[in-house]
């Protein structure tokens, strides 16, 4: 076969020929990657809204969830309260705190107060136990004194096999409230 071409005409229209066959590919390649996005656009866009429904459903869920438990717990809540108002209004007793208040101050440096113990055995007459240890026999007679004076109390029992000991006593004073 004969070549009629100059080699410059084949150079120019062999890197024509190639630059179509890349512009064909490319706009091949353009093709496929488009059919691709438009193929696959809505399968995203659904999936894409069905996680947005599943978050608002589970938040939903858990805002419900959250209310019955407030719920349950403020009603539960309101029960016990009308309960314990029920029980304050049945009982009569009293009042621990300004008992306890004299108590300490009554006491001096001397006496350890470890145990304190309120009971209410007929309901009405209250008991309180105090339980320490004091320095002196002096210091121990003198607090059940002043536990005696402050009126408070109907009764203050001291037993004596407290005052067996000089120092470092171990006592136990049972109180009965008025």
């Amino acid at each position: 076969m004969f070549n009629l071409l100059p080699d410059n005409f084949k150079k120019q229209l062999k890197t024509e020929y190639r630059f179509r066959l890349l512009t064909v590919a490319m706009s091949f390649i353009l093709f496929i990657q488009l059919s691709f996005f438009i193929f696959l656009l809505p399968s995203w866009l659904i999936s894409y809204y069905r996680e947005k429904d599943a978050n608002l459903e589970a938040e939903k869920m858990n805002q419900l969830l959250l209310n019955s438990n407030l719920n349950s717990i403020a009603s539960s809540t309101i029960g016990l309260n009308i309960k314990l108002k029920t029980l304050n209004t049945v009982l009569d007793y009293p009042k621990v705190v300004p008992l306890v208040l004299t108590i300490i101050s009554q006491k001096n440096s001397n006496i350890h107060i470890n145990e304190l113990s309120y009971s209410t055995p007929g309901g009405k007459n209250a008991h309180i136990t105090l339980g320490g240890i004091s320095n002196t026999r002096e210091s121990l007679v003198n607090f059940q004194k002043n536990l005696e004076n402050t009126g408070d109390f109907s009764k203050v029992d001291l037993p004596i096999s407290n005052l067996a000991k000089e120092k470092n006593i171990n006592f136990s004073i049972n109180l009965t409230l008025q």
